[in-house]
C-alpha cells in the first residue's frame, strides 16, 4: 500500500508544473550574482580607506619622555619642602 502511495505521488509530483520554480531559482541566482559584486566593491573601499588612512604625511609629533621642565612654585600650594631638588606638579582646572 505505502508503495502504490509512493509511486502515485511520484506521478503527481512528476507532472507539476516546475516553470514557476525554475523562474525563482534563476532570480535568486541573479539576486545572490547582484548581492556578491556589491560585496566585493566594499570589501575594495574598505581596502581603499584602510591604505589611504595608514600613509599620512605628517604624523603628530611626539612628546620627549626625557625632556626636563623648570616650572616654578611659588605662590603655589606646596606638600613638603618649597626648596626640593624634585618637585611633582598636578595640573587641574576646576571651570
Amino acid at each position: 500500500m505505502k508503495k502504490l502511495l509512493f509511486v502515485a505521488m511520484a506521478l503527481v509530483f512528476s507532472s507539476c508544473d516546475n516553470s514557476e520554480i525554475k523562474e525563482e531559482i534563476a532570480s535568486v541566482k541573479k539576486d545572490i550574482t547582484a548581492l556578491s559584486a556589491k560585496l566585493d566593491r566594499i570589501n575594495d573601499s574598505i581596502k581603499k580607506i584602510n591604505t589611504n588612512s595608514g600613509s599620512k604625511g605628517n604624523p603628530k609629533p611626539q612628546a620627549d619622555p626625557n625632556a626636563v621642565y623648570n616650572i616654578p612654585v611659588s605662590g603655589s600650594v606646596v606638600k613638603g619642602d618649597k626648596n626640593a631638588p624634585v618637585t611633582i606638579t598636578y595640573f587641574t582646572d576646576f571651570q
